[in-house]
């Protein structure tokens, strides 16, 4: 009775469960049936509480190698006892062999977009926190090394866009090795910008404001009556901006759409934009 095992509500850590004897539904094949894929890329949707985020966990203490010779977490699981046709336990080979880099934007919740890309921005300083022994090392370049310190809770957008990029790189070089990487929760901040109503803001100051900032230009936006609304006032140089040609070809290259349909007023700028924007209700707009 003593080695009966406890049943676990809610702990997502796979090596938690293993070493407290928790029960487990053995899903260790999912490894070798993803391995065996050979995907460089693989999307896992699934629904809600469905074991999504205990599976990567085990992905990672598989094949991270800080989680090297820490076999005693597989022991009895399927992974580990299976064999090849020629009688070899080709997995136990792979255990704790890979840099893992394993990101979750599970905590990624704010109210509007400059706090949820801090937010951002310290997950992944955190990351680059666990591998700072990377500075010690010869790998990296000096220029590499300052870059590395750039990388901080409330960085420049710029510096966060390239930096897991970057990490993988280094990790690349310092293992020499490929680099496994586990993003749990990646539609977290979308949900949020959705339910929150600032993707409106996400769309317009940071696509936008880089393509094509004179449009941007007198630019108001007001969220009353659950949707987010365009206003350009009726000026002569607002006018030349509505060449419609060059807003549609925004719109329809970034597969974004801006919900056009109501305005403050009916001027005839904003009439111009109603009839020719194409428009896709629920997209831009807050529930």
């Amino acid at each position: 009775m003593d080695n009966k095992p406890n049943v676990n509500i809610g702990v997502q850590r796979f090596d938690r469960i293993r070493e407290q004897n928790s029960f487990y539904i053995d899903k260790t094949g999912l490894i070798k049936e993803w391995w065996e894929t050979g995907s460089d890329v693989t999307l896992i949707t699934r629904p809600r509480r469905f074991g999504k985020t205990l599976n990567m966990s085990m992905i990672e203490c598989f094949f991270s190698n800080e989680y090297a010779g820490r076999s005693d977490l597989f022991e009895g699981l399927f992974i580990w006892e299976d064999k090849s046709s020629e009688g070899n336990y080709k997995y136990r080979q792979l255990q704790g062999t890979f840099p893992v880099i394993f990101m979750s934007f599970a905590n990624i919740k704010a109210t509007d977009y400059s706090k949820m890309e801090y937010k951002i921005t310290e997950v992944i300083a955190k990351l680059y926190e666990q591998h700072n022994y990377l500075l010690r090392g010869e790998q990296l370049s000096p220029n590499e090394k300052k870059y590395f310190e750039t990388v901080f809770p409330g960085m420049r957008g710029e510096i966060a866009a390239g930096a897991v990029n970057s990490l993988i790189g280094f990790l690349q070089r310092y293992y020499d090795k490929d680099v496994i990487i586990l993003l749990d929760e990646y539609d977290t901040p979308m949900q949020e910008a959705y339910m929150n109503g600032y993707n409106w803001d996400v769309f317009f100051n940071y696509y936008l404001e880089k393509n094509a900032p004179h449009i941007l230009e007198g630019l108001d936006s007001d969220p009353e009556a659950g949707s987010y609304v365009a206003f350009f006032p009726l000026t002569e140089e607002n006018e030349k901006k509505a060449d419609l040609n060059e807003f549609q070809k925004i719109l329809i290259r970034t597969e974004k759409v801006v919900n056009l349909k109501q305005f403050k007023d009916n001027t005839k700028l904003n009439r111009i934009l109603t009839q020719n924007v194409q428009e896709i209700q629920d997209t831009m707009r807050r529930p």
